[in-house]
């Protein structure tokens, strides 16, 4: 009689060597590992995780380029003119081989069928795909971690199937919401997009969170739909009356629509639940409304 036996997981001394191997940018005897792991562990998650690793950074190609306004790195060289003033910056920019980010992520996006309930498989997915600007995939993505919540009843687990140290609803929300907070900042019509698809999801499955609330409301200021933005702002505020951006966000839509005794109602709303700073933000944009 034959007897099926479940494979070990992959070695955690063999994975941190491929690790540091794809870190210090050896790609080809990273390759090489992971090639000779693919037929034995093609059904452990870390396999997935290594080959995620290994077309991230290989795709990514950095350059040294000069401009004028500040990096937004947290490292960089100023250059200055003889009269030591501030002329340019030096920083490190990055760009990818997208041909090559795409091919990685077609021999990864099996793993999120086969383990459904790692998360970081999934935010591995969304941070490739946010840096590369694939918006498609991203937005696909995203939307399959929410869908997938609600499947998995946010039984999720991390790299090694660890459990996760906080309460991993939040954990994703928060995580999910960090990236919709970066996409907010682009301003463009592509992450615009994506935030309201996303969002909408986030509304429909997640009714008793803010986030989707929140974000709708801001891409209707965004268009100057005052009217749409408070109500959902509104909404957000029914759910946790103390947040305190969506206060200051519904004192501002007061504010602009010159209902200025509302607009105060809620900066004193900040003065009596926010912190010191927030308190006295809110006392300023308070005497500004009386000038």
């Amino acid at each position: 009689m034959l007897i099926s036996i479940e494979l070990l997981p992959i070695d955690r001394d063999k994975f941190d060597q491929v690790i540091n191997l794809i870190c210090d940018r050896k790609f080809e005897d990273a390759k090489n590992i992971i090639d000779s792991l693919s037929l034995s562990y093609s059904n452990d998650p870390e396999y997935y995780v290594l080959v995620l690793n290994y077309y991230t950074q290989k795709a990514k190609k950095s350059y040294i380029s000069l401009q004028t306004e500040t990096p937004n790195d947290t490292m960089y060289f100023e250059i200055k003119d003889s009269l030591d003033q501030v002329v340019g910056y030096l920083g490190e920019n990055s760009t990818y081989d997208l041909d090559f980010a795409k091919e990685g992520i077609s021999l990864f996006k099996p793993a999120l069928i086969k383990f459904p309930n790692r998360l970081d498989l999934f935010f591995g997915l969304v941070y490739l795909t946010r840096e590369c600007k694939l918006n498609s995939e991203l937005q696909s993505t995203m939307e399959m971690i929410l869908n997938t919540s609600k499947s998995i009843d946010n039984q999720w687990i991390w790299s090694f199937n660890e459990k996760l140290s906080e309460d991993p609803e939040s954990f994703m929300l928060n995580n999910l919401q960090a990236y919709l907070n970066g996409l907010l900042q682009d301003e463009s019509e592509s992450s615009d997009s994506i935030i309201f698809a996303v969002s909408e999801i986030l509304v429909n499955l997640y009714p008793d969170c803010i986030f989707g609330y929140n974000n709708l409301g801001v891409l209707s200021y965004f268009k100057s739909n005052y009217g749409k933005a408070i109500e959902y702002f509104l909404f957000a505020e029914k759910i946790n009356p103390e947040d305190i951006l969506v206060l200051s966000n519904i004192a501002q839509i007061y504010k602009l629509q010159k209902n200025y005794n509302l607009s105060e109602k809620y900066y004193r709303k900040i003065m009596l639940l926010g912190n010191d700073d927030e308190k006295f933000w809110a006392e300023e944009q308070i005497n500004l409304l009386k000038q």
